[in-house]
């Protein structure tokens, strides 16, 4: 398939919940979410950051966007033949129409070594011979509408028009003009129409004079009709996303926000220095402080606590944006990363009215529970005060008992909340950075170190208990 974002076919979707859950919907338009929804093979990644770093640079900018420009020409002349009222404007738009196929084609031809350009121009090669039938034809058919034209008709966007003849007898709209003039109210000369609209009995009867003409530009358009493959169109879509999502990396980089392409990582891990949440872009004089992150499957897991309005929500935000950027081939925007490409990204953000008689509770359990039971290494989970509906004794149950299971199934996952005890279990925390008294946020978050989680998985690994050493031992007895 013709494509200028994928060279495999996709290894996963993400659900519009995600991007709504981190506000990716307000920031994106439907086009660009669509195609993020749809997971990219690492040869893909690799592939779109090829064309992403091209595109910082002007020559390689001004093709490509002569290509999109070259494109949406020929897509606004087909749609203009194909909605032609007669068969005077049919062969009048399909000289038009075949020629911005020509165009594309021809536009598509580079010599950029990067896959999906090298594909690109591939597919350029491949058309050569149809593009010079389509020229041989279009050459023939041009000397045909010359004919019957005879220079009095004019192609616009919204038909064919029959021009005034010069000299002769004055004519009503010339006479009018002359009675402005003399009232003191000239027209300019682009107020003035250049001519009559054809209707479609100007058309029949001009066909039935030329009608040997219009015969053979008839034959013609259909036996080169089956060469223009409109296929190309959706060329545009894809070369939309590019730009798009490069106009995003240059209203961050007006921020300050540092943008890199992440290195692809073979084994699990999420490590990035100076991570930074995009959708803050979306709020004026928000205050932009990147975070560091850093996830291996020894620690795939970790609770995010600290003070109210610290900066844990938008660090969570910025830890899923930034993977969704990085398995759509984008931008990310870090210092500088590496990724494990995740095939499966969930979000849960709970909605902020209270559980009730406990029906929200059980719900909201099990759509965890089915969560859980799909995920895997390939899976990256995220959490924003979930069961805050609960009372502490069951929100730390249920929030270690989840964590747990993801941790057991080597699922990378981020949890963010306000539940305290959490820090007692085997998972390690991250926490918010406050001074002045705990009164001034700096929205740096930071791992926490020491406490009773630290203390527990000390005794843990010297026993020989912790999941690690859990793992390599159920691993060892399935080898025997």
């Amino acid at each position: 398939m013709l494509s200028l974002l994928n060279l495999c076919d996709p290894v996963g979707e993400i659900p519009a919940a995600v991007f709504a859950d981190v506000s990716l919907d307000r920031l994106l338009s439907k086009g660009d979410l669509a195609v993020l929804s749809r997971v990219c093979a690492p040869e893909d990644i690799s592939a779109r950051q090829e064309i992403f770093k091209l595109l910082e640079d002007s020559a390689f900018y001004g093709w490509l966007h002569g290509l999109y420009l070259r494109l949406k020409n020929l897509d606004k002349s087909k749609y203009l033949f194909e909605n032609s009222a007669h068969e005077v404007e049919r062969c009048a738009l399909f000289c038009g129409c075949a020629e911005s196929y020509v165009l594309a084609v021809e536009g598509m031809k580079n010599t950029y070594k990067t896959p999906l350009l090298e594909a690109l121009n591939a597919e350029a090669v491949s058309r050569e011979p149809q593009t010079a039938a389509l020229k041989e034809g279009i050459a023939e058919h041009k000397k045909l509408w010359d004919l019957v034209s005879n220079n009095r008709l004019r192609i616009s966007p919204d038909g064919v028009y029959v021009n005034h003849a010069e000299g002769g007898a004055e004519t009503v709209e010339k006479t009018v003009y002359k009675i402005c003039e003399r009232l003191g109210y000239p027209l300019q000369e682009g107020q003035k129409p250049a001519g009559t609209k054809m209707s479609p009995r100007l058309a029949a009867a001009l066909t039935g004079l030329w009608g040997g003409e219009f015969r053979r530009m008839a034959v013609l358009r259909q036996e080169l009709l089956p060469l223009i493959n409109p296929d190309i169109l959706r060329l545009a879509g894809d070369l939309e996303f590019y730009f798009s999502l490069n106009r995003l990396r240059q209203r961050a980089a007006e921020r300050g926000a540092a943008a890199c392409f992440p290195e692809i990582s073979a084994e699990p891990c999420y490590a990035a220095h100076d991570l930074f949440d995009v959708s803050l872009l979306l709020k004026d004089g928000a205050k932009i402080v990147p975070n560091d992150l850093d996830m291996t499957p020894r620690e795939s897991a970790f609770f995010i606590r600290g003070a109210n309005g610290g900066g844990k929500t938008t660090f969570l935000r910025a830890a899923a944006i930034n993977l969704i950027m990085f398995l759509g081939g984008c931008p990310v925007y870090a210092r500088s990363a590496k990724i494990y490409p995740f095939t499966r990204i969930f979000t849960h953000f709970p909605e902020n009215e209270g559980f009730g008689s406990g029906g929200r509770l059980e719900n909201e359990e099990k759509r965890l529970r089915d969560a859980v039971k799909a995920a895997d290494k390939n899976s990256f989970m995220i959490f924003n005060e979930t069961f805050s509906g609960a009372d502490e004794h069951r929100g730390t149950e249920l929030s270690l008992e989840l964590m747990n299971r993801l941790a057991e199934k080597g699922a990378f996952a981020l949890f963010v909340t306000h539940f305290h005890s959490v820090c007692e279990g085997d998972i390690p925390s991250l926490t918010t950075v406050v001074s002045g008294g705990g009164n001034e946020r700096t929205f740096k978050i930071v791992r926490q170190e020491g406490g009773r989680s630290s203390y527990a998985r000390d005794i843990l690994k010297k026993h020989g208990l912790d999941r690690d050493s859990l793992r390599r031992l159920k691993n060892d007895k399935s080898a025997l």
